[in-house]
């Protein structure tokens, strides 16, 4: 039994050693969350990010895809039908906008055509068709 009870003083010794070591406290990051999202309400375009949102297109529109995210989070595209006249042979024309989350700066990019999938390119791939 001597062996038995040495083995587990040991054993409760190495447990209150373990247990000095590791902290109390649970520590986690504290920095603010910036994930971003993108949405329509009411047909306004919105970005949210963290807790707060912010209204991107000042006119209701009828956005015909959900809006894109460039791969650095910088540049949101979006698509919306056309508020101009149309012609009878484009029933469907839409717009595509780019919007730069940190300038806020809004550009038509392409008129009359539809969203290509997936995320934006390379953002210095991103001019609008005026050629600015």
């Amino acid at each position: 039994m001597k062996e038995d009870d040495k083995d587990m003083r040991k054993l409760i010794l190495l447990l209150c050693c373990f247990l000095l070591i590791i902290p109390l406290d649970a520590w986690g990051d504290t920095a603010e969350n910036h994930l971003q999202a993108a949405f329509i309400r009411n047909g306004y375009l919105w970005i949210k990010t963290g807790a707060a949102e912010e209204q991107i297109t000042a006119e209701p529109a009828k956005f015909t895809n959900t809006p894109k995210w460039s791969y650095d989070g910088q540049w949101l595209l979006y698509e919306k039908k056309s508020q101009e006249p149309q012609s009878p042979d484009m029933e469907n024309r839409t717009e595509i906008w780019v919007y730069n989350v940190k300038s806020k700066n809004i550009k038509g990019f392409f008129k009359g055509a539809g969203m290509p999938g997936g995320h934006l390119p390379i953002t210095g791939l991103l001019s609008p068709a005026t050629g600015s």
